[in-house]
């Protein structure tokens, strides 16, 4: 399996593609990365890992906010 970071970093440079006009939308190290996978099913991977990261973000700052009793 590739590692996550490795996946986040690619489907970053394909959202930067997408803003790009004339810019193709699977770009070629996509499918020799990831040859069993769709463009969809990738994107749904990150916004899945992208939500979890963000959820244990807020509970960390909820956290350290939270008064500590000693």
């Amino acid at each position: 399996m590739t590692h996550p970071g490795k996946l986040l970093s690619i489907l970053l440079q394909i959202a930067r593609c997408q803003a790009l006009p004339k810019t193709p939308i699977r770009p070629k190290q996509t499918r020799q990365a990831f040859p069993d996978r769709t463009f969809e099913a990738l994107k749904q991977t990150y916004h899945k890992r992208r939500h979890a990261v963000e959820q244990k973000i807020e509970e960390e700052k909820a956290s350290d906010k939270a008064p500590k009793k000693d």
